[in-house]
């Protein structure tokens, strides 16, 4: 009887998703913090959609000119 093949490695996540998946850790910490700290976790929840949303619409005015 053959042995079963070894599982395939999972595919690299698309740069997108490890953007995402950084952000997410960061709000995720940055959230635990202000709650450590007694602080309210959506302060910093609105602050860094604002950031993430100002980073979004630079991307999309193709900042920073290719040159």
């Amino acid at each position: 009887m053959p042995l079963p093949e070894p599982p395939s490695p999972p595919e690299p996540d698309a740069p997108e998703d490890r953007v995402v998946n950084l952000l997410h850790d960061a709000l995720r910490g940055a959230r635990q913090a202000a709650l450590d700290e007694g602080r309210d976790p959506e302060e910093i929840t609105a602050d860094i959609t604002e950031k993430v949303e100002r980073l979004r619409r630079l991307n999309a005015s193709g900042w920073p000119p290719q040159g």
